[in-house]
């Protein structure tokens, strides 16, 4: 019978060692290929940098995909408020429209470098609302279309 502790400090499940070698009766492999390359493209490559911006910005990467969160929702994710991050952000040169922009920036190229998505996805990904928004970002990034910026990559 499972115990719940309340008040721990941290949540967790706890499984006996015996429980993890066991197989995996509904196991899908190829759902499992999809999932992991989902993943793949949703986490960072790089580790955060420190301070607040590093933060900010890891928390954008990856909740991109149902539009850029506001400042309000970064600051909460965060565990603060709007306010105090956006004074801490001036602290440090930047603001979070400004992170918005170049994680927006730094994942399209990085998305558009995997010439298996198509822009649709790239676009859902990034959390634009018409692919159209999306080419008009990268023009205005790059000077040119991502379509013409990914035939350049070869």
């Amino acid at each position: 019978m499972p115990r719940v502790r309340h008040g721990a400090g941290r949540n967790a499940l706890v499984y006996p060692a015996a429980v993890r070698t066991r197989p995996v009766k509904a196991a899908d492999p190829a759902l499992l290929e999809v999932l992991d390359g989902y993943a793949r493209l949703l986490l960072p490559e790089d580790e955060p940098s420190p301070g607040w911006s590093g933060r900010a910005t890891a928390h954008l990467r990856g909740a991109l995909s149902g539009g850029p969160p506001s400042l309000a929702e970064t600051a909460r994710h965060l565990g603060t408020t709007g306010r105090n991050l956006q004074r801490q952000l001036a602290s440090e040169g930047t603001s979070h429209s400004g992170l918005v922009e170049a994680v927006r920036e730094a994942e399209a190229r990085r998305l558009l470098a995997d010439t298996d998505l198509t822009l649709g996805e790239v676009t859902f990904l990034l959390g634009y609302s018409h692919p159209r928004a999306l080419v008009r970002a990268f023009r205005r990034w790059t000077g040119q279309s991502p379509q013409r910026w990914r035939r350049a990559l070869g």
